[in-house]
């Protein structure tokens, strides 16, 4: 799935990508967008075209998950994609902050930038 943002924005969400957080099972930075938050899970680019692509999923409350995988915190997480008992991703990823618990769920959404059209020089 694939939403589209200024290229501001865009390179604001790249710049929230915290692995460190991710892979302490801690909340980091939020984007909120059509009323849902995402955590950033990665961006493409290029020297040419600057920044292409920036790969979010979806968090929730914990007790508003409905998914078919178990939520589980990051090191069951990997034992389990070890073990082959589980898909490799952020699916069904277990995240905290404070005393709430969060899930991170597919689909991965894809930001990517507006076209912008040149600006008409009049002088």
């Amino acid at each position: 799935m694939e939403f589209y943002i200024t290229k501001q924005r865009l390179e604001t969400v790249s710049n929230m990508a915290d692995f460190d957080k991710i892979n302490a099972n801690l909340v980091p930075d939020v984007f909120k967008y059509k009323n849902k938050s995402y955590v950033c899970v990665g961006s493409v680019s290029s020297l040419a075209k600057g920044l292409i692509t920036v790969s979010c999923h979806e968090i929730i409350p914990l007790d508003k998950y409905e998914g078919s995988v178990k939520p589980e915190y990051s090191n069951k997480h990997y034992s389990l994609v070890l073990e082959g008992k589980r898909e490799r991703g952020y699916n069904a990823r277990l995240l905290k902050s404070g005393s709430q618990k969060f899930v991170m769920i597919n689909p991965m959404i894809h930001f990517k930038p507006l076209k912008e059209e040149p600006q008409l020089n009049l002088f």
